[in-house]
């Protein structure tokens, strides 16, 4: 191991300790891992035959150990510009330097002592008198690995004689190096102590560049772009620290090695840190890969289902656009029926944009690199959505109105048309015949100021502060149905009018054939014939015809109240005056006449009464009556005070009637 470390500058690591044939193997083993880790070709060499001493493979381990290290690296071109190395350059080599040597003819590696000394001369002639050496006589100033003894025989061991002549290669290399170097060395030095800085330099930015690399997230730079020129530069710090080493070694200098941390191991470390994060993110990006392949085809569903979506969305909002709402109750039935087949085809749509909704919203969630295009997309499609539900609300609202107001409309024309019916009986000139009929026309009068008018305009302005399309319709018909209501008004009010004068006449009339027929009663009794057949007969219808006479006193005054309705109409221009003058008229007459009739009855009444008291009639046919309840005479007796009255009075006929036949006689 620490041949190996020496001869190639590197550290193989720290031997195990101890004696024991574990350890021995351990550490022989190293050594074999690291000349294979060299591309050295170790063939049936085991760490047991080093172990054990077995001198033909440790023998034949250090001439591989030797052409590795020592022979290998020599090269030289040949006069056809091929490059020869290892063996072929060192005997080229020791062919040109002896080229013109007497007794010298190097052809191979089993030359005798002559062709050293040669080599010698060649490079150092001042070292040797070459005319005067001869083959018995060998001596050399280099490290001495052979005998002249093991030369001056046939045949020497050609192995031998070419690790040898690797040390006069290496010396009178160097001694080479060092004539024609030796007035450079202060510049050789400056040059090695610049090489050691860019080397400080060079490890320094390539464990930085490590650590910030193995956080990368551009990976296929790092590979492609990055990595080559840093795995290049790795490899250039390897010579650079082989090349200070040999020049210090070829300087005799003390072999420079870098500080801790900065070592060629070091890079080596952190080169296999970053090859294990390099795996761990490829398998990281191919799983990413995967994700994304998975999100990319998540992603072309979403903009099938988008784009269907969308042309759906613009094709119902032209769809609702272009609905036209009817004027009709019909055409607004068929417009209702069409926008609920519209609706229910809408809310069967909502799961297929809600499955658009939860594809973008997995999207957006997987951070897919265009998750700021679907948010976009998806925000659209929610707002087209909700414009449309908001549409259909608004269409259904509309429509609701316009049901709502055909009815209403309908309503106003019935109401109109009745009004204007009902306006055409208000102006009939049938103010009833008789007070019964007028009273039944004023019933039916009080119909026409009901609140339905009032209810059909507050329905009507209701439509008209709504600021729909159709207010221009509904004021109108408010227009219409306010003068149509006026003119009812107007009409019903003279109706009205009429009525209550036509009542106020028929009462008139009522009242003067009540007058009339009573008149009439007491025309019968006043016109009657009946004087009495005698005195008490008399007296009797005296006292009926005096409470006649106070009956119609009693009248006159109902009678002149009854004339005075009549001429208060007449006064007030009622259109049937002259019937109420004819009627007041009659009604004078009538009334004259029957005071004619009583004053003349009176009159027939009283000579009767004289008549009876001079021509009494016989005893026999007085009825003599009492009164039930007081015990007096029915039949006053003016007779009775010429001879005065008697407690029983019928005792006073008998001298009565002594007197009236005195007066016979």
């Amino acid at each position: 191991m620490k041949l190996l470390e020496s001869i190639s500058g590197e550290k193989l690591g720290a031997m195990a300790k101890g004696n024991l044939r574990i350890r021995e193997l351990e550490n022989v083993q190293k050594a074999l891992d690291f000349l294979s880790s060299k591309k050295v070709k170790l063939e049936s060499i085991r760490a047991h035959n080093i172990v054990d001493g077995n001198q033909r493979l440790i023998l034949g381990l250090l001439w591989t150990i030797i052409l590795r290290f020592q022979i290998q690296d020599i090269s030289i071109e040949d006069e056809s510009r091929e490059i020869k190395s290892a063996k072929d350059a060192l005997l080229l080599w020791c062919q040109r330097k002896t080229k013109g040597y007497t007794n010298v003819g190097v052809k191979n590696f089993t030359c005798d002592g002559l062709a050293f000394c040669a080599i010698i001369h060649k490079h150092k002639p001042e070292l040797i008198d070459f005319a005067s050496l001869k083959k018995s006589n060998p001596e050399l100033g280099i490290p001495r690995l052979l005998d002249a003894e093991d030369v001056n025989v046939p045949g020497p061991d050609d192995k031998s004689i070419m690790t040898h002549l690797v040390s006069y290669h290496n010396y009178f290399t160097k001694m080479k190096f060092e004539e024609t170097a030796g007035r450079r060395v202060a510049k050789v030095i400056g040059k090695l102590l610049k090489m050691q800085g860019e080397y400080d330099r060079m490890v320094t930015n390539l464990l930085a560049w490590i650590q910030k690399t193995a956080l990368v997230t551009d990976f296929k730079r790092y590979r492609t772009v990055e990595k080559p020129p840093k795995y290049a530069e790795k490899g250039e710090l390897k010579v650079q620290l082989f090349n200070i080493q040999t020049n210090l070694r070829a300087l005799k200098r003390r072999v420079w090695v870098p500080v801790e941390g900065k070592l060629i191991s070091d890079v080596n470390k952190g080169w296999d840190r970053l090859e294990v994060a390099e795996h761990e993110r490829e398998l990281a990006l191919r799983e990413a890969l995967q994700k994304q392949e998975q999100l990319e085809q998540l992603a072309a569903r979403f903009d099938r289902k988008a784009a269907l979506r969308e042309a759906w969305l613009v094709d119902m909002n032209q769809v609702l656009t272009d609905m036209r709402y009817g004027e009709t109750a019909s055409s607004v039935a068929a417009s209702l029926k069409r926008h609920e087949a519209v609706n229910t085809d809408v809310r069967a749509r909502e799961e297929r944009i809600e499955v658009v909704v939860k594809l973008a919203d997995q999207l957006i969630g997987e951070e897919y690199h265009q998750a700021a295009i679907v948010r976009k997309r998806q925000r659209g499609i929610q707002e087209k959505w909700e414009a449309l539900l908001a549409k259909l609300e608004q269409g259904r609202k509309v429509l609701a109105g316009y049901r709502d107001l055909i009815t209403v409309l309908s309503d106003v024309d019935s109401c109109v048309s009745e009004m204007g019916q009902l306006e055409n009986r208000l102006r009939s000139e049938d103010f009833g015949k008789h007070l019964t009929g007028v009273e039944d026309l004023i019933q039916k009068h009080s119909i026409v100021e009901s609140e339905r008018v009032k209810a059909l305009q507050a329905q009507l302005q209701r439509f008209a502060d709504s600021k729909q399309t159709y207010s221009g319709l509904v004021r109108e018909r408010q227009e219409t149905l306010s003068s149509a209501n006026k003119r009812l008004c107007v009409a019903a009010e003279q109706r009205k009018a009429r009525l209550n004068d036509s009542l106020r006449l028929q009462q008139f009339y009522r009242d003067v054939e009540e007058e009339d027929a009573w008149i009439r009663e007491k025309e019968q009794v006043a016109s009657s014939v009946d004087h009495g057949k005698d005195l008490v007969g008399v007296m009797h219808l005296i006292k009926k015809h005096e409470a006649l006479e106070a009956e119609l006193q009693g009248q006159d005054s109902h009678l002149k109240a009854v004339c005075k309705t009549g001429e208060d109409l007449k006064r007030g221009s009622h259109y049937a005056s002259k019937a109420i003058a004819a009627r007041i008229g009659s009604l004078t007459d009538k009334w004259k006449k029957l005071r004619e009739l009583s004053a003349a009855r009176k009159t027939r009444l009283n000579e009767a009464y004289q008549s009876q008291q001079v021509y009494p009639m016989s005893l026999s046919s007085v009825q003599h009556r009492r009164n039930d309840t007081d015990g007096e005479c029915v039949v006053p007796c003016k007779a009775l005070r010429f001879v005065g009255h008697q407690s029983d009075c019928r005792s006073a006929w008998v001298p009565l009637g002594a007197a009236v036949g005195r007066l016979r006689g």
